[in-house]
């Protein structure tokens, strides 16, 4: 009678252990998948701003030998006429760092940004260009060159204040050709660059320079 109730109840315990179900397993196999991680979120858009970057930079700023060139062209009025005025900046010991985020606001997001943040250009000299004196000034001890760029309503823009206002420069790099707002003419045109051999002395000082190294 006694190995009767011991078979009974190994019999119960048997049946028991078969029922149980880890419950950490259940919950795993019926939980939907994880959200991503808001910091791999963050990592992705970070990602694509830096390609952005690099993109703005290489349509910016033309390069010629170890030195990168900045355009400029503004309207200069004297004696009630008004003529072209063009400029160059000359960048030496150039490396392109970094891009900066900056916190997308709720009220950013609703007005249509994605993404801010900055671009960011270390140079190590740098001199100016006038057409109105017609030759290069002095090497000046250089920083950092720092636009504002945003995603905004599908394009990366580029500029001192991102947006359409009247007194700044934004450049929508997405759309095609690139192209510029500056406030001087008040009206989007096309993104302009000049090879090496348009800007005054830059092949020539590449040369130079690129005999120094050789020597």
């Amino acid at each position: 009678m006694l190995k009767y109730f011991i078979a009974l109840a190994l019999l119960a315990f048997t049946v028991a252990c078969n029922q149980y179900t880890n419950p950490e397993t259940t919950a795993s196999a019926q939980s939907p998948a994880r959200p991503e991680p808001k910091t791999q979120v963050r990592d992705a858009a970070t990602a694509e701003a830096q390609a952005a970057a690099k993109r703005f930079w290489s349509l910016y700023l033309t390069q010629c030998g170890d030195s990168y060139y900045e355009y400029h062209q503004d309207w200069f009025s004297e004696e009630n006429q008004t003529r072209p005025r063009v400029h160059f900046t000359q960048y030496k010991h150039v490396s392109f760092a970094a891009v900066k985020p900056r916190p997308v606001t709720e009220a950013d997001r609703e007005n249509g940004y994605s993404w801010r943040g900055l671009a960011v250009m270390n140079y190590k000299l740098f001199r100016t260009y006038d057409s109105d004196n017609g030759g290069w000034g002095s090497w000046i001890d250089g920083s950092a060159y720092e636009w504002k760029m945003a995603r905004f309503k599908g394009h990366w823009q580029f500029g001192l204040n991102v947006g359409f206002t009247e007194d700044i420069t934004t450049i929508d790099t997405d759309s095609v050709p690139p192209r510029i707002y500056p406030s001087s003419v008040h009206q989007w045109r096309r993104l302009e660059t000049r090879s090496c051999g348009g800007i005054p002395g830059a092949s020539e000082y590449s040369e130079k320079h690129a005999e120094g190294r050789e020597k």
